[in-house]
């Protein structure tokens, strides 16, 4: 897939973060990952080395992330919205209500609108909310929060939609 890779070359030096992206990798069971040096018989400091690798599914419908052209929303309209996605779960109109905790996740920065949608998400389970909680189920180092990492609260709610959408698959 790539050959003759020179991390330090392309990253600019020791310490800088090298994106590679591969898309359309077919995987049947297991995905191999082979690092190779040039070097016969490497001590520790010449062997090959990641540090990180992300590998995402390919086969779940992709979202914007919240930071690729999502737009704020105020209190008030995201409590709107809640109301408006309550009301369409009781309809079981569930792909718009679905569609509105969304919207509300990415858009708000309350703390408690971003769980009452997340609560929403929990309760409908789907698969397409995946991509949207994805970024709150990681560990992820707090350079990629742009340092305002999120509550754990929030944290802890998307884990339950994460879980219910695994319950709901059984």
């Amino acid at each position: 897939m790539m050959e003759d890779l020179d991390i330090l070359k392309e990253a600019g030096g020791v310490n800088h973060a090298l994106i590679k992206e591969f898309k359309g990798v077919h995987v049947e069971d297991n995905l191999s990952l082979e690092l190779i040096t040039k070097i016969e018989d490497p001590d520790i400091d010449q062997s090959a080395v990641i540090n990180f690798i992300e590998v995402i599914r390919e086969d779940i419908p992709e979202q914007p992330e919240p930071s690729e052209g999502v737009k704020a929303i105020y209190f008030t309209e995201a409590k709107k919205l809640l109301e408006e996605a309550d009301k369409a779960f009781v309809m079981k109109d569930y792909d718009n209500a679905l569609m509105k905790y969304h919207r509300v996740l990415e858009g708000s920065v309350a703390k408690e609108i971003k769980i009452r949608a997340l609560e929403g998400m929990e309760n409908l389970a789907n698969d397409k909310s995946l991509p949207v909680i994805k970024k709150y189920c990681q560990n992820l180092d707090p350079i990629m929060w742009d340092y305002k990492e999120p509550d754990q609260e929030v944290v802890d709610a998307a884990d339950r939609v994460y879980a219910a959408i695994l319950n709901n698959k059984e």
